[in-house]
């Protein structure tokens, strides 16, 4: 698998498939992505040795996923996950703006803190992640019936000013 990427609906189809094998249409009405995307999808996972078909229903080949799963949690492949899924929300938040929104929240705010403000800010942080950390643990042993395509993604954090514009002075 080396040297491929994983694209975002290559791993909500592997994410699928790994809570419950299932057919096409299991697929589809978990992710709620077209058949087509669906079908594409599980054709270039079943290249790489990622998911087999039984006849009936695709699963996680486990055969092979000693050496993959390493790969595509590595930070290259998670990174680009969540630089892309990032850009999809602003640009989802933008895009909605003239139009409420209530799937897609976003709010940036660039502020001085001073230490103590920055203590009690890193403790909202850890807050959160414990709350986050939490509700997946209940979620191992009940998803509530939902489908993924119903799963919220969140993400917190911060840098510095000048980090961030050093980081972008890079990209170009």
């Amino acid at each position: 698998m080396s040297n491929n990427s994983l694209l975002c609906v290559d791993r909500m189809v592997l994410e699928s498939i790994s809570r419950k094998n299932g057919s096409i249409m299991e697929i589809c009405n978990d992710t709620k992505l077209s058949i087509r995307i669906i079908q594409n999808t599980i054709f270039n996972l079943r290249y790489k040795n990622i998911v087999s078909f039984d006849g009936v229903k695709y699963f996680i080949n486990r055969e092979t996923s000693a050496k993959w799963k390493k790969e595509i949690n590595s930070n290259n492949y998670v990174k680009e996950e969540v630089k892309d899924l990032f850009s999809s929300l602003v640009n989802n938040y933008f895009e909605n703006s003239a139009v409420t929104n209530e799937e897609t929240n976003f709010k940036m705010k660039k502020v001085w803190l001073s230490d103590e403000e920055d203590r009690i800010f890193q403790t909202l942080l850890g807050n959160i992640k414990s709350f986050f950390d939490g509700v997946q643990e209940k979620r191992k042993e009940n998803n509530l019936g939902q489908s993924l395509s119903k799963q919220k993604v969140v993400f917190w954090g911060h840098s510095n000013y000048l980090e961030l514009v050093e980081g972008v002075l890079e990209s170009i």
